[in-house]
């Protein structure tokens, strides 16, 4: 009697792992947008982890802000360009606009904001993973108060690079952050990283972290910010700044690196990081657990009716 009660014990553990593990492949929905509407509608729909796969070329008419989700944006190497005009308001084609509202980017190519391609505002969080930003009158990329990561980032035609700001109309503590995650590149070396100074910034410190495995460095170089190649050589100097920096010292030689040191391997750009949540390793890992455990309680099963 005592086997059989062990028995049902580890089988009622065995039935609640299965159902825990169950749910958490079909969590994430996948969804496709061809146009304008029906990308904003995937995007309304869309709750956290869920993945939007363009299927051809969009032009909005409207800036697009994302709010209260983390979202993936995979544009299968195609193009968003703003159909719009106007300076007034915000004009970035994409915003994360709050903390807990993340935009990943994924192979995707935003052009002609009248202002930037992307923001993250106050809290909110932008991913930008084989991205090209390009003929953005403003800049590429505005760090407003949020965070932004960098795994694989071009520019291209843009005023500015990426802008480090926080405009006075935000209240909370949040701070502008930028992490390098990868490699940054610019088809001009002035304005790279642009530390604003406008009236309506009301930037105190800002946050520059780089990765252990980046190509590319962001480091304080003095009341500037420099980025850095894989070789500590300098790329581009930013302008200067009042503002503290939360930044890592630039030296012309880091203590850790040796002459003697063989060449790092090339950087894999972090892609697991806006890895469609429906493939890969995790979904394997799901499936195994899920017919051990199912193929456990049919084992069990059969010994208790023994």
């Amino acid at each position: 009697m005592k086997n059989k009660f062990y028995f049902k014990v580890l089988l009622i553990i065995l039935l609640a792992i299965s159902l825990l593990i169950i749910p958490n492949i079909s969590n994430a929905t996948e969804r496709t947008a061809s146009d304008e509407r029906s990308l904003i509608s995937a995007i309304s729909s869309a709750t956290d982890g869920d993945v939007i796969n363009l299927t051809k070329d969009i032009t909005i008419t409207a800036p697009i802000e994302v709010s209260g989700k983390s979202i993936t944006i995979n544009g299968n190497n195609h193009s968003i360009t703003a159909g719009y005009t106007g300076t007034s308001g915000n004009k970035t084609i994409l915003s994360a606009v709050s903390t807990g509202s993340v935009i990943k980017l994924k192979n995707i190519t935003l052009k002609n904001s009248p202002k930037y391609g992307v923001q993250a505002y106050d809290g909110g969080k932008i991913i930008l993973n084989q991205v090209t930003l390009t003929n953005n009158a403003y800049g590429g990329v505005l760090v407003n108060g949020g965070t932004v990561e960098i795994i694989n980032l071009s520019l291209i035609g843009n005023k500015t690079g990426i802008e480090i700001s926080k405009s006075k109309s935000i209240t909370s503590n949040n701070e502008p952050t930028l992490i390098m995650n990868g490699k940054l590149s610019s088809d001009s070396a002035n304005n790279v990283i642009h530390l604003a100074n406008d009236p309506n910034d009301n930037t105190k410190k800002f946050v520059i972290e780089n990765t252990d495995n980046t190509e590319n460095k962001i480091l304080a170089s003095g009341n500037k910010v420099v980025v850095t190649d894989v070789n500590n050589n300098i790329l581009y100097t930013s302008n200067e700044t009042s503002a503290q920096l939360d930044v890592e010292d630039y030296e012309e030689k880091h203590p850790e690196i040796k002459d003697e040191e063989t060449p790092k391997e090339e950087n894999t750009l972090g892609n697991s990081n806006v890895e469609n949540p429906h493939t890969g390793d995790s979904i394997i890992f799901y499936l195994v657990m899920g017919m051990v455990s199912i193929l456990g309680i049919a084992i069990l099963v059969s010994k208790i009716n023994k």
